[in-house]
């Protein structure tokens, strides 16, 4: 009853219904009309007068172009009614009518196709099914199907009223979503695919290009608006931002237009724009974008409304250069054009729309009103040109045909001529209809389970060729696999090379923000597809797909590539070949070899006197210990790579610095005792034999290394890594030797110099011919002034490589004062005042044997005795011993 509710409203608000006849009157609708009548026949609604705001309809033609649709209808029924494998004994018939591209006036001309009610049909009274007509009236058509229209608003309002009369209707153009939905309009079917495929084959070119900025322009009406959200929600999917969406309406003047062009600039990341709009929209869009010099700044993606209809631009056509239109797959059917160029006002007299196109394709008349048409014109030699899309218009027609024929064959094969018509119900043919499967101008036509025409669309681009503005194939979507398939030998022509300072090759970036670089972070703003950049720091990674920075763990470094991973930083350490290693390494060796030649000089002479009263073993302990030093600094040179380098550095350095001081000061307590002694009695203090004072030097040795042993063992020497500067890719590496350890180490020896020291400034005052005080004295000044110089300066210093320098530069200047003021001046005496043979010694030579070097400026030796005068052999002896 809903059925016939709609049915009943549709009557009361469009129609005043005759009940003695049956017919209706709807003021003002246009009355030309197209016909051919057969035995079956077909509706077809057409937009062929241009639009008015306020009128049912214009006053002229909206385009030449469109009777070449008008007449692919006519060709397409004269073509099936001379076949003999489809209706071969039924005639198929055609009534035409003009929407004039206004949804009402579309509506009321679908009223003309609505069936009669019949006698018994419970939804309203009975009324004849006759054709005929009188001038009150208006006139009623019986179809079975429509064709048409083109436009989807049109469609739509057509649609309505054919779905609740049952009255099937295939549109050759219409592409709106909005009639997909079956439960709406179930008796509406296409042989185009719908602007959702359409929409899905410009978003993949989109995406082919790596576009993902981008602006729309669409029409306002059911075209327009519902396919702008299907590709606002598409492109959100794929990732796609949308910087503005603009709206366009038929009656926009310049200044609109300009406005929506400007709105366009403003975005200048924006290189493409969808221009989802009619024809006669996108050539004002294109006009405005002439006027204010935006040729050549965007790429237009144009749907098919208007990229079948490129010729209507006129001089702006050339605004399109590089445009990407879309458009349902369709080939050029010659045999129509051939047919078509035939056609001559005379032959087509029924058509009441052809004299007026014939006339404005040649500039003349055809009655007395101005020039008229030569007999001799011929559409051959006129400025038409063919239209692919005609071959949809004969595939809708032949779509009727063949599920009539179907239908026929299957429910009343017997039934000829007229009374073929009553076999036909709109139900049973909707359902013929969909199931058709037949070889069409332009391929398979076919319908899905939902009834949606399966079908491609052709992506072609406006290209100058030959100086001649012209749409080149570059491109097929298929519906059924969503996939693009481009032609192998075409060549795309980008516009906008010129504003891009790029080659003509290069593909327009058209992106609201590029890619972050390695290393760099997305901050994301508004729209999903605009970030900025920024970059981590220089010890951070980029985590979380680049949205944060993540600092590296010590000791490892980003990796230089892609800065999504850290890597170990190869450590520095001092090598062999390094200019400061060959440095030291030389400086030691050289005091290795005077260490090595003192020690033959000693072992050479060590039964001299002079040797002797040195306290040579003490002597021999602490050349030990200049060696180990030196040896020492190889040690520290050497990379740090194991636990037992550490050790032998460690040990090395403690024994280097304890066998120095511990016999030195032993030794300077042995010479303050004697003399401090000699100044009391003759007897001779105890500890200074040569074992004693060797049992001494060593005790004070052992000490040192039993602290060195439990350092050891609680705090294992070990190799370390360090990292100076977290933000710095700078790691050393070094043996890690203990800090509390270290310092006992140096306090310690530190300790054995002051003693030292304070032993040397009380024997100060020894006679002038026993100067060795003083020699020993300028060695631990000299030694103290080091050391307190180092030890400020390598625990502040933060490099582990100067720490090492420093640590190998103070051992080799701790070794070799030692060895120049100990050791030296007694190899120079031994040298030029050694013992004469035979008698207590030669010229020069210390007469009371003293053990210290004279002073050379006398030209003798005093003979200061040190004990008493009166025995100068017991006072060497004590020396001696």
């Amino acid at each position: 009853m809903e059925t016939c509710g709609l049915r009943f409203r549709f009557l009361a608000v469009f129609m005043v219904i005759s009940e003695a006849t049956g017919e209706f009157l709807i003021p003002g609708i246009p009355d030309k009309r197209y016909q051919q009548l057969g035995d079956v026949n077909l509706g077809g609604i057409f937009p062929i007068y241009n639009y008015h705001k306020h009128l049912p309809c214009g006053s002229s033609l909206r385009s030449t172009s469109i009777l070449q649709y008008v007449e692919a209808m006519v060709y397409a029924v004269n073509a099936v009614n001379q076949r003999s494998d489809i209706l071969p004994n039924v005639t198929l018939g055609f009534v035409i009518l003009d929407d004039c591209k206004k949804p009402s006036t579309a509506l009321s001309q679908a009223l003309r196709f609505i069936p009669r009610a019949a006698e018994g049909n419970d939804c309203g009274p009975s009324v004849s099914n006759s054709s005929t007509s009188t001038q009150n009236y208006t006139e009623n058509f019986d179809v079975v199907g429509v064709v048409g229209s083109m436009l989807s608003s049109t469609s739509i309002s057509v649609a309505e009223v054919l779905g609740v009369f049952h009255v099937p209707q295939i549109s050759y153009a219409s592409s709106s979503d909005e009639l997909s939905d079956r439960a709406k309009y179930p008796y509406f079917l296409r042989v185009v695919t719908p602007d959702s495929y359409q929409i899905q084959s410009m978003i993949d070119l989109i995406v082919y290009y790596n576009w993902t900025y981008i602006s729309t322009v669409h029409s306002a009406g059911s075209y327009g608006e519902t396919g702008i959200k299907l590709l606002q929600s598409l492109a959100r999917e794929r990732g796609i931002c949308i910087a503005t969406s603009e709206v366009v309406d038929h009656y926009f003047k310049d200044a609109d237009n300009d406005k929506v062009i400007k709105e366009l600039l403003s975005h200048y990341e924006v290189k493409v724009v969808v221009l989802f709009t009619g024809p006669e929209n996108a050539r004002e869009l294109v006009a405005s974008a002439k006027r204010l010099g935006a040729i050549g700044k965007f790429v237009w993606l144009g749907g098919d409304a208007w990229a079948t209809r490129l010729s209507t631009f006129g001089s702006h056509k050339d605004g399109t250069l590089g445009a990407f239109t879309f458009k349902a797959y369709s080939e050029y059917v010659k045999n129509f054009d051939a047919y078509f160029e035939e056609l001559t006002p005379l032959s087509v007299p029924s058509n009441p729309w052809f004299g007026e196109f014939w006339e404005k394709i040649f500039g003349c008349s055809l009655t007395d009103q101005g020039a008229l048409c030569d007999n001799n014109l011929s559409l051959k030699t006129s400025t038409h040109s063919s239209i692919s899309s005609i071959g949809s218009v004969i595939d809708a027609v032949s779509t009727f045909a063949v599920a009539i024929d179907e239908l026929l064959a299957d429910k009343c094969p017997d039934m000829t001529a007229a009374e073929a018509r009553s076999c036909i119900v709109g139900s049973d043919l909707l359902m013929y209809l969909k199931n058709v499967s037949f070889l069409g101008e332009s391929g398979l036509v076919s319908f899905d389970a939902s009834g949606e025409f399966i079908g491609r669309y052709m992506i072609e681009q406006v290209q100058l060729v030959d100086n001649e503005i012209v749409q080149r194939h570059v491109a097929t979507w298929n519906s059924k696999s969503h996939e693009i398939t481009f032609d192998q030998n075409y060549t795309v022509q980008w516009s906008l090379s010129e504003r891009l300072g790029e080659h003509e090759s290069d593909i327009p970036e058209s992106v609201c923000s590029k890619p972050c670089k390695y290393g760099e972070f997305y901050i994301q703003r508004e729209l999903p597809c605009c970030w900025d950049c920024r970059r981590c720091r220089e010890n951070e990674i980029t985590v979380y797909n680049a949205t944060g920075c993540l600092q590296c763990p010590p000791f490892t470094w980003p990796e230089q590539t892609t800065f999504r991973a850290c890597e170990p930083i190869t450590p520095t350490m001092l090598l062999w070949q390094d200019a400061t290693s060959l440095l030291l390494l030389t400086l030691a060796g050289f005091g290795m070899l005077g260490a090595l030649v003192v020690f033959c000089f000693y072992i050479f002479h060590n039964n001299t006197r002079l040797i002797k009263a040195s306290s040579r073993e003490l002597c021999y302990l602490m050349l030990l210990g200049i060696l180990i030093g030196y040896l020492t600094v190889f040690g520290l040179v050497a990379p740090a790579t194991t636990r037992t380098k550490c050790v032998v550095v460690q040990f090395g350095f403690n024994c280097g610095l304890i066998g120095i001081y511990a016999p030195l000061l032993t030794r300077t307590n042995r010479i303050y005792r004697i003399f401090n002694a000699g100044k009391k009695s003759t007897k001779r203090p105890p500890l200074v034999s040569p074992r004693a004072q060797t049992a001494i030097a060593l005790s004070l040795i052992a000490v040192q290394l039993c602290m060195t042993i439990t350092s050891a063992v609680l705090e294992q020497p070990s190799p370390k890594l360090t990292m100076p500067v977290a933000t710095e890719k700078f790691v050393e590496l070094s043996c890690e030797l203990a800090q509390y350890g270290f310092l006992a180490f140096l306090i310690y020896n530190i300790l054995l110099v002051l003693l030292c020291s304070a032993f040397a400034f009380k024997t100060r005052k020894l006679p002038d011919n026993f100067n060795e005080s003083r020699f020993i004295s300028m060695c631990v000044y000299t030694t103290l002034v080091v050391w307190i110089a180092f030890i400020p300066t390598y625990f502040t210093t933060a490099r582990e490589y100067q720490k090492t320098v420093l640590l190998s530069l103070a051992l080799i200047v701790n070794a070799t004062v030692a060895l120049a003021f100990l050791y030296l001046p007694k190899i120079y005496a031994t040298l030029h005042f050694h013992d004469a043979p035979g008698n207590g010694g030669r010229r020069g030579c210390a007469r009371n044997g003293i053990s210290g070097l004279s002073t050379m400026t006398s030209s003798r030796i005093q003979p200061t005795s040190v004990y008493s005068t009166q025995n100068n052999e017991t006072d060497v002896s004590a020396l001696q011993s």
